[in-house]
């Protein structure tokens, strides 16, 4: 706030100026931060996810020549 009010701002302007700098660096931070986690979340998700084809079981023949008559 000494620093906006050593360039010519008012006691007050200065004030509104000291928080919109701060707000603006807690929002950087939580951009930041929930980034992360979503990044964490994603990769738990598809490393869960990677043994799922090697557990599914293939079609009989029957099973597949079913499924092709009804397209």
């Amino acid at each position: 706030m000494q620093n906006f009010i050593a360039m010519g701002a008012s006691q007050a302007e200065a004030s509104h100026r000291a928080l919109a700098q701060i707000s603006g660096q807690v929002d950087l931070q939580s951009n930041v931060l929930s980034f992360a986690s979503s990044f964490w979340v994603l990769g738990f998700l598809i490393l869960f996810l990677i043994p799922l084809p090697f557990m599914m079981r293939r079609p009989s023949p029957e099973e597949a020549r079913e499924t092709a008559a009804m397209h």
